[in-house]
């Protein structure tokens, strides 16, 4: 075996290195930026998760209470008064014809006892 084959055999056995080093290269790079990606998503569907069920705790504490009253026709109906706009809460529902008048003021005056 000459030195020239000799040659050739070594040139083509770096190309084949240098071609399989460009597509572990390549193929690394994608899955490096696959994997960055769903990291990211992750983390941030778990920071959303956080901030959601923060949110959740610190509005769903003391703020909302339920009353069952009964209107004039004997039915018994739910109201629902927020501490932070109660008064505003039952104008509306009066005004959308879900309490009566009579109610209104019975919760008008519950409400304004509270607050004092």
């Amino acid at each position: 075996m000459g030195w020239k084959k000799a040659a050739g055999y070594l040139l083509v056995a770096i190309l084949a290195l240098v071609l399989v080093r460009f597509i572990v290269t390549v193929v690394f790079g994608i899955v490096s930026l696959i994997w960055t990606i769903l990291t990211t998503a992750v983390a941030l569907a778990i920071l959303g998760a956080v901030v959601y069920g923060g949110y959740k705790l610190l509005s769903g504490f003391g703020n909302d209470r339920s009353t069952t009253t009964t209107s004039s026709v004997g039915t018994s109906k739910t109201t629902s008064v927020n501490a932070s706009g109660g008064v505003d809460t039952l104008k509306d529902q009066y005004a959308n014809g879900e309490i009566s008048e009579r109610e209104l003021e019975r919760e008008l005056e519950r409400e304004l006892n509270r607050e004092q």
